[in-house]
């Protein structure tokens, strides 16, 4: 009778022991995977952090460039209007010089009746 149960008994503890390997090789894999995790969570935190960062550095550029652009758009409006300006004082002294040739041609040309 000591063979059957002593033979049922040897199994019970191989299946017992090979249980228990499978079970720290479980454990083993799950502490592997929670340190993978936690260094995945540290760096999408890392990244999270950058990524506002970078989201707030860029809204300041683009208000930096609108402010740029509105000077931009302000001087040229005020160059055009001395351009303006200087066109129509440039019509002005050429009516005067026209005006002046003719005033001059007049006092130059003989009268004959």
């Amino acid at each position: 009778m000591c063979d059957t149960g002593c033979g049922e008994q040897e199994e019970m503890h191989t299946k017992m022991t090979q249980l228990e390997d499978r079970l720290n090789v479980k454990k083993e894999q799950l502490l592997e995977k929670e340190l993978v995790l936690e260094e995945v969570g540290s760096l999408s935190e890392r990244l999270r952090f950058q990524a506002v960062e970078g989201r707030e550095e860029t809204l300041d550029i683009a208000k930096t460039v609108n402010e740029f652009q509105a000077r931009i758009k302000k001087v040229t409006r005020r160059l055009m209007a001395c351009v303006s300006e200087l066109s129509m004082y440039q019509v002005c002294v050429m009516c005067q010089v026209c005006v002046m040739y003719q005033v001059s041609t007049f006092k130059l040309l003989p009268l004959s009746f």
